[in-house]
């Protein structure tokens, strides 16, 4: 019975020989940054609210966007529409 019968490639058991001479180092402070330390959240005391919370996050990645959900949410809710929601997951 050959390899690729039972669901793996012989590639896959070779050893990789990389050749790491020619691999070039960029020392990371010298590295443009996309983020700064003010950037960054702070620690949130015990019994903080959520608007805290929402407060508190970084304006990355998904923070904006969950920002402007709840803000969305809160004003539907205070002009008395009906407000749905449903979160998934892989």
């Amino acid at each position: 019975m050959s390899s690729q019968r039972n669901g793996t490639h012989p590639a896959l058991h070779a050893q990789a020989r990389v050749d790491l001479t020619r691999l070039a180092y960029e020392p990371l402070a010298d590295r443009p940054s996309k983020v700064s330390l003010r950037d960054l959240g702070r620690p949130l005391p015990a019994g903080a609210t959520i608007a805290a919370l929402l407060e508190s996050l970084p304006p990355l990645l998904g923070a904006s966007a969950l920002n402007r959900l709840a803000g969305a949410i809160t004003a539907s809710h205070r002009a008395g529409k009906i407000v749905a929601a449903a979160i998934g997951g892989h």
